[in-house]
């Protein structure tokens, strides 16, 4: 009798409760939990623009994980069979018997319930449902309809992986903000990059199993190529942050710098590819895959410290600021540096709507061409409207005080 049909055998009442406590944790996926972690913290201090409270941190961090359990246990109940097929993946606790189906299946959904408790009432219901959503679509969109029917089933499928950027945030701010978002796009274009020269280096498992990742169905300079092609989008994505967030020096260095790396290990891959190479050791996928955890890593921890130690980069620009509210809450809205005029408006926010009224308005205050706009001998409607309105006088805005530097 094997080690494992010997395992299998064991039944709940004679198995060590230590074994089982284990298997029940290795169904959460601890280092995809870390890994998650990693892009939610420093996204809660850009949010606060500073430190936010010990207990905000905790108490976020535990919801997410719990979250990020639920999904994880949710895929490996649903995927045991294939996990079986693979070499990578047949120790894992409902292929050897450590834990059953049916006590996984109830672990994840007393998981999620937790989770979303938690979320909901001691952080806030915004934070919840995205948590809620992450779960969703990691178990349902990426595990029951995509992984098993298409070779872009990890791009799609990688959504619920960029969610804690989105939970980091309205965490602090009980909103989603474009900062957020930024980054909500850099783990999206990561995602590939990172995931698929896993697959090249498990492709002979992914093919056993009958998944077909694009390693799997595509040759391996179409899968460079297209590494290659995410890899400068997230690159110039991160880039784009600067700007919207008011990034200094420490995010920046940071962000090309490591973005440099992963860029030209992502195009030695291609150049190895296109020599006609095959063999693991000469392509090296895993090389890749193991800096694209630095490079997030990298990113983010300057995500972190920017705001902390921020040297500002020269130069004046529209950035978006912090600002605390009398009920506690973060908002932000764009602000130029100190000495320029505010670019906050009546309104309680400054939007891209606030920018089409203003240039409609100015727009029906220009005098129209003589021949334009003509029905016959008379003016169009629209211009009839537009030169009745240019004739009355616009009321001019109050004038407000330029938005003070948020003080931590």
């Amino acid at each position: 009798m094997t080690t494992l049909e010997s395992t299998r055998e064991l039944s709940p009442a004679t198995r060590p409760w230590r074994r089982t406590v284990r298997a029940y944790v290795a169904l959460t996926k601890p280092r995809i939990i870390e890994l998650l972690l990693v892009t939610t913290v420093p996204v809660m201090f850009l949010a606060q623009r500073g430190i936010p409270s010990l207990s905000l941190i905790v108490l976020t961090l535990v919801g997410g994980s719990l979250s990020a359990g639920a999904a994880n246990t949710f895929n490996m109940v649903y995927d045991r069979d294939i996990d079986a097929q693979m070499g990578r993946t047949q120790n894992r606790p409902l292929v050897t018997g450590e834990a059953s189906a049916r006590g996984a299946l109830i672990f994840a959904f007393v998981l999620t319930a937790l989770s979303t408790a938690r979320l909901w009432l001691l952080v806030n219901p915004l934070s919840a449902m995205l948590s809620l959503a992450a779960i969703v679509l990691y178990a349902v969109m990426y595990t029951m309809i995509l992984k098993r029917r298409t070779s872009q089933n990890i791009v799609w499928g990688g959504i619920a992986g960029c969610m804690p950027t989105l939970i980091g945030w309205s965490a602090v701010t009980n909103e989603v903000g474009l900062p957020a978002i930024i980054l909500f796009l850099v783990i999206f274009f990561w995602t590939p990059p990172h995931y698929w020269p896993l697959s090249i280096g498990f492709s002979a498992d992914y093919a056993a199993a009958g998944v077909p990742m694009l390693p799997v169905v595509k040759q391996m300079t179409t899968v460079a190529r297209q590494i290659v092609a995410y890899s400068w989008v997230m690159v110039l994505t991160s880039l784009a942050l600067v700007p919207v967030a008011d990034m200094g020096w420490i995010y920046l260095v940071a962000a090309v710098a490591s973005g440099a790396l992963f860029v030209a290990e992502a195009h030695r891959l291609l150049a190895v590819a296109k020599r006609g190479e095959t063999k693991q050791s000469v392509l090296k996928p895993m090389r890749l895959f193991h800096f694209s955890i630095t490079y997030v890593t990298l990113l983010f921890l300057g995500v972190a410290i920017d705001p902390l130690l921020h040297l500002p980069l020269p130069g004046p620009g529209l950035s978006l600021s912090a600002r605390h509210n009398p009920r506690g809450r973060v908002s932000w809205m764009p602000s130029l540096p100190e000495g320029g005029r505010s670019a906050r408006c009546r309104s309680p926010s400054f939007s891209f709507g606030h920018l089409v009224l203003l240039d409609f308005g100015l727009m029906l205050r220009r005098p129209p061409p003589s021949s334009a706009g003509l029905v016959g001998d008379r003016p169009a409607p629209f211009v009839r409207w537009s030169r009745r309105r240019a004739s009355r006088p616009l009321r001019p805005l109050a004038p407000t005080s330029p938005l003070r530097p948020l003080v931590s």
